[in-house]
């Protein structure tokens, strides 16, 4: 079975005029699905301080090919 993973990287891009928070997420592809759950978190850390953002969520996707 063929297994890849996605990493989202989930941040707070800004607050609208009504102060409420402005969320952006951005869907990283072919991770490792072996990639343990701190190198990701590293690697959104990392990430976030390229992009200037608050990170609000780190999420890993696992998907298998039947």
């Amino acid at each position: 079975m063929n297994e890849s993973a996605n990493l989202i990287v989930t941040f707070q891009a800004g607050v609208d005029e009504n102060n409420e928070p402005i969320t952006v997420a951005r869907t990283f592809r072919n991770i490792d699905p072996a990639a343990s759950s701190a190198a990701l978190h590293a690697t959104a850390q990392a990430i976030s301080t390229l992009v200037g953002h608050t990170i609000v969520k780190v999420e890993r996707v696992l998907r298998e090919q039947l």
